[in-house]
């Protein structure tokens, strides 16, 4: 599996960026694992549906045998009429309740059965989706030429050319990577807000590199809202934006804070 690549993220080998590469590894191989489990639970969930199919056709045969004996044990007794055997009374109407019953107890086991895979697949099925997600994050973010983009806005920052006096950007290229880059994290956002990824395994991966970004693209963003009257531009990327300052305080308090110099 590729690796995020944080060291493209700055050209400064600090112990930020060395701890995230190390929180990278680890979660990582957490990812791997907890998608073999999913793997694992979806075959058994798979084997424990077939196993239920077996038993109601053995329910189901047992039932039908005795529902066949209470025809007979009725057919004699109507040919008896008032003078049947009481005795064959008893027993039909023994058989006629074990029916009953074994129906009841079928009828509402099966429902409890598929209650329960029913919850198990839709748990497996959320897990699957979030675990998708984050793969789909990984080849997003590594894909070389979206490194290249945030790179050259790291880079113009740095030599403070990447912004105008005015707030916009300092060319009409730096205006289209930094838009494209914008959109991206904030798809992230949205893709996560819509329970697609899960936000813990996200932040636990790249909640230095959208601090970074964010404080790169800030001035931009709220450039724009207040020229476009957009207030709602770029939302989802401030609020895991704020997720990840939350996340980074709480799982770093001694990591200075990631910055984009």
């Amino acid at each position: 599996m590729v690796i995020p690549a944080f060291a493209q993220e700055s050209t400064l080998d600090n112990a930020t960026n060395q701890l995230e590469k190390q929180i990278i590894q680890d979660n990582l191989e957490t990812l791997d694992s907890k998608i073999l489990d999913i793997e694992d639970k979806m075959k058994e969930t798979i084997i424990l549906s077939d196993e239920i199919q077996n038993q109601n056709f053995e329910l189901n045969q047992r039932i039908e045998k005795m529902e066949k004996n209470y025809e007979v044990l009725s057919d004699v007794s109507n040919t008896f009429g008032a003078n049947t055997p009481t005795w064959i009374i008893a027993f039909a109407t023994l058989i006629a309740s074990f029916v009953t019953v074994a129906a009841f107890v079928r009828q509402n086991k099966n429902a409890k059965i598929q209650n329960d895979i029913a919850i198990e697949q839709n748990l497996v099925s959320k897990q699957n989706i979030e675990y998708q997600g984050i793969l789909e994050i990984m080849k997003i973010f590594n894909d070389d030429k979206n490194a290249e983009k945030r790179n050259t806005l790291y880079e113009m920052l740095r030599k403070n050319t990447l912004y105008l006096d005015n707030g916009e950007f300092a060319s009409k290229e730096l205006q289209y990577i930094g838009a494209s880059v914008r959109g991206t994290f904030d798809v992230f956002g949205k893709l996560i807000k819509d329970n697609y990824v899960n936000k813990e395994q996200f932040l636990s991966m790249y909640c230095g590199s959208v601090i970074r970004m964010y404080k790169v693209l800030r001035k931009h963003i709220e450039t724009q809202r207040q020229t476009r009257g957009e207030n709602h531009l770029a939302e989802n990327f401030e609020q895991i934006f704020n997720d990840s300052i939350t996340y980074w305080k709480n799982h770093f308090p001694d990591a200075p804070e990631p910055e984009p110099y």
